[in-house]
C-alpha cells in the first residue's frame, strides 16, 4: 500500500506519481479539499498547511523555477511533506512551506533568527532537520520516516515552542 492511501482525500491523486493532473484536476481537487472546512480547527490547518504544499508543487514543475537552473519539485517529496503534515501533532503550528532548487521540500518553523526548526523531504523516506535554540544550542541530522513522525524532530519541535 502507499504511503498515501491509507489518507483517503482528493489531494492525494494529485501527488500519485502515475499521475498527470491538469489545471481542471487540480481545480477539482482543490475544491473537494475546500469541502472539509467542517472539520475541526486543528485539521482545518493542517489541510491549509497541505494545500500549500500542493501550490508550491504546482508553481514548481518546471526546471529553472528559480532562474538559476533549480530542478522541478518532486511529487514525491510533496507526498512526504503532506504525509508529515498530516501526522504532525495538533499542538504544533502549522509551518512555512520552501521549495528547494533540488527538487526538495522544506517545512519551516521560524520565531526568529536564533528560534527555528527546518525538516527537509525528498521523497526518500529520509527526513534531514536542522534547528537553531538559542545562542549556542543547534540540532541537525536525519532520520528514517515512514509510518510516524521521528521521535528526535517531534522533540525538537517542542523544544522550539516551548522556548518561543
Amino acid at each position: 500500500m502507499s504511503t498515501l492511501a491509507a489518507y483517503p482525500h482528493p489531494s492525494r491523486e494529485l501527488l500519485q506519481p502515475s499521475s498527470a493532473c491538469t489545471n481542471d484536476d487540480v481545480t477539482r481537487i482543490l475544491r473537494l479539499e475546500a469541502e472539509r472546512l467542517t472539520l475541526p480547527i486543528s485539521w482545518q490547518k493542517k489541510m491549509e498547511a497541505v494545500d500549500i504544499v500542493i501550490d508550491t508543487f504546482r508553481k514548481h514543475q518546471k526546471s529553472n523555477w528559480d532562474g538559476y537552473d533549480a530542478a522541478p519539485i518532486s511529487e514525491a517529496a510533496c507526498a512526504e511533506a503532506i504525509l508529515f503534515l498530516k501526522k504532525l501533532p495538533s499542538t504544533i503550528p502549522s509551518p512555512d512551506v520552501i521549495p528547494n532548487p533540488d527538487g526538495d521540500v522544506s517545512l519551516e518553523w521560524y520565531i526568529d533568527q536564533r528560534l527555528l526548526f527546518v525538516a527537509t523531504f525528498s521523497g526518500t523516506g529520509i527526513i534531514a532537520f536542522a534547528g537553531v535554540f538559542g545562542k549556542g544550542s543547534k540540532v541537525h541530522g536525519t532520520e528514517l520516516f515512514t509510518e510516524s513522525i521521528p521521535l528526535s524532530v517531534v522533540e525538537n519541535l517542542c523544544r522550539l515552542f516551548s522556548q518561543g
